[in-house]
C-alpha cells in the first residue's frame, strides 16, 4: 500500500510539474508578447534640405516684374468685389481702403494719407495669373545643356535565381551622363503676355501694388489685387531665394506664396550653373515644400529664418502614444524615413514627442500620407488609414545619377516630386515621368493599370537621346 501511495503523490506531483510549466511558459509568451505589442519611436534629427538653422539677410524689393521677369513669377492674384465703389484690406498690418472714383480713376487711403491713381495700359511686361496664359516661342540666345554619355563598371546586385531573400553581386558597365553647357541660339518658349489695363501705387518699404482691372465679353468689370513686391534673401554660398506674395498680405511665409530657389541665370553669358541638391534650381515651389521638410520660414529683422520644427523637441525626453487603426494587409510604415513593423498585434507605439511624417505603402493604392505632432496638448495619437486611389508602381531602373528629382503627374490632378527615388505608387491612368538632373529633364508618358508594373528603363531612354 505504501508503495501504491508513493507512485499516486509521485505521478501527482510530475503532473502538477507539467501544468506549472506549461503556465509559466504560456506566460512569458504572453508578458513578451505584451512587451513587443508597443514598439518604440525615436525622434531623429531631420535636415535634409540643409536649410533648417539658415538665417540668410533679406530684404523686400519693389517689383519682381522689372527685377526677375526671367523666372516668370507664380502669381495667381487675389480677386476683389467693391460694395458701392468701396473695398478694405489690410497689408503688413496696416489698413487700406479703395475707392472707384470714376471710369479712369482709383483713390487709395490708408496709413495717414492718400492718393489718385491714373489708368494705365501695360507693354507686355506684366500679369495677374500665370496658368491662365499660353506659350510663344521666341528665338534667342541662352545657355543650353547637352548630354554627354560615359561608360563605367559599377558593382550591382540581382536576385538570386529562385530566391526571394538572396542576392549576388556583378561587376557591369553601365552609360552614366552629365550635363555639358553651351551658350547658343535656341527657340525658347516664354510666356504670351497680352496687354493689361492696370492701376499701379506704392507703400512703405518700397511695396508695388496693382489692380488689374479685366472686362469679360459683356463689358463687366472685375478687378485683381496683386503686390508684385518680393523678399530676396542672399545665402553665403552664392543661393538666392525669391518669396512672393501671392494672397497680397504683405506676408511672403504664407501657406499660398510662392519662393524661387536661384543658383544662376541662363539668360546671362557671364552667369554659370550652379546645382541645388536639395531642390530643382530655379523653379517656384509652393509652401508645401516647408511643411515636407518639417521648416517654418519667416522674415524678422532683416532675415530670412529657415526654422527646422524637428529640433525643437530635442531634448524633451517626453513619451507620448501613437496607434494606427485599419492598417491593410502586407503594407509597410515610414516615419521620418525610418520603416517599422506593423503587423497584425504591431500597431501600437510608444513615440518620443515630435512632430513626423507617416507613409503607409500598400499594394495596388497610392501611398497614404499624414503628418501628426505628439506633445503636451496632443500625448496621444490615433491614425486611421483612409482608402487612397488606385495605382500600379513605376520602377525606375538603371539609374547612375547622384542627384535627381522624379516628378509625376497624372491626368487626374496628381502631381508629385520625388528625390533619388526608383520605386513609386502611381495612380492608374495616364502619367507623365519627368526626371530632371543638372539643368537638363527627360519626360515620358504611360498609362498603367491597378497593380501593373510600369518599367522606365532610363539608360536606354539616354542612349536614344545621345546616339
Amino acid at each position: 500500500m505504501n508503495f501504491l501511495r508513493n507512485q499516486l503523490q509521485m505521478f501527482a506531483a510530475v503532473k502538477y510539474f507539467k501544468i506549472m510549466r506549461n503556465f509559466f511558459v504560456q506566460f512569458l509568451l504572453l508578458l513578451f508578447s505584451m512587451q513587443s505589442f508597443s514598439q518604440n519611436i525615436k525622434l531623429e534629427k531631420i535636415n535634409e534640405t540643409g536649410l533648417g538653422g539658415k538665417k540668410p539677410s533679406a530684404q523686400i524689393k519693389s517689383n519682381i516684374f522689372n527685377d526677375f521677369a526671367w523666372t516668370e513669377p507664380a502669381y495667381n492674384a487675389q480677386k476683389i468685389e467693391f460694395v458701392d465703389n468701396l473695398y478694405y484690406f489690410e497689408m503688413n498690418g496696416l489698413s487700406f481702403q479703395l475707392t472707384i472714383v470714376d471710369s479712369n480713376m482709383i483713390e487709395v487711403k490708408g496709413n495717414g494719407s492718400s492718393m489718385l491713381m491714373n489708368k494705365e495700359v501695360s507693354k507686355n511686361g506684366i500679369y495677374f495669373d500665370k496658368k491662365n496664359l499660353a506659350l510663344k516661342s521666341v528665338e534667342k540666345q541662352k545657355w543650353i545643356a547637352h548630354l554627354i554619355p560615359e561608360s563605367k563598371v559599377f558593382s550591382v546586385k540581382h536576385l538570386t535565381p529562385g530566391s526571394k531573400v538572396n542576392y549576388y553581386t556583378s561587376f557591369e558597365p553601365h552609360t552614366i551622363v552629365s550635363t555639358k553647357w553651351k551658350w547658343e541660339n535656341t527657340n525658347d518658349s516664354i510666356l504670351d503676355i497680352p496687354c493689361y489695363v492696370y492701376y499701379q501705387f506704392d507703400l512703405n518699404e518700397g511695396r508695388t501694388l496693382f489692380i488689374y482691372e479685366i472686362k469679360d465679353s459683356n463689358g463687366k468689370r472685375s478687378y485683381f489685387l496683386q503686390n508684385a513686391s518680393y523678399l530676396i534673401a542672399n545665402d553665403a554660398d552664392g543661393l538666392e531665394y525669391i518669396l512672393l506674395d501671392n494672397n497680397c498680405n504683405g506676408n511672403y511665409t504664407d501657406d499660398s506664396d510662392k519662393i524661387f530657389f536661384k543658383s544662376w541665370n541662363p539668360n546671362v553669358k557671364n552667369s554659370s550653373f550652379k546645382r541645388i541638391n536639395f531642390a530643382k534650381e530655379n523653379c517656384w515651389y509652393d509652401h508645401s515644400f516647408f511643411n515636407e521638410n518639417f521648416l517654418i520660414p519667416y522674415f524678422q529683422n532683416g532675415r530670412l529664418n529657415f526654422e527646422n520644427v524637428v529640433d525643437n523637441y530635442f531634448g524633451n525626453n517626453k513619451i507620448g502614444k501613437l496607434r494606427f487603426k485599419n492598417i491593410p494587409k502586407k503594407s509597410t510604415l515610414v516615419i521620418n524615413n525610418k520603416e517599422y513593423d506593423i503587423h497584425k498585434g504591431k500597431n501600437k507605439f510608444d513615440c518620443e514627442y515630435g512632430i513626423y511624417k507617416a507613409i503607409i505603402s500598400c499594394n495596388g493604392s497610392v501611398d497614404f500620407e499624414t503628418i501628426f505632432t505628439l506633445n503636451e496638448n496632443n500625448p496621444e495619437e490615433e491614425i486611421t488609414y483612409k482608402k487612397t486611389a488606385p495605382a500600379g508602381i513605376l520602377q525606375i531602373n538603371n539609374i547612375f545619377l547622384s542627384n535627381y528629382f522624379v516628378t509625376v503627374k497624372n491626368s487626374n490632378g496628381f502631381q508629385k516630386t520625388y528625390l533619388n527615388t526608383t520605386k513609386i505608387a502611381v495612380p492608374t491612368g495616364t502619367n507623365e515621368v519627368t526626371i530632371y538632373f543638372d539643368g537638363y529633364q527627360i519626360n515620358h508618358q504611360f498609362s498603367i493599370n491597378q497593380n501593373e508594373i510600369f518599367e522606365f528603363d532610363f539608360e536606354n531612354e539616354i542612349k536614344k537621346l545621345t546616339n
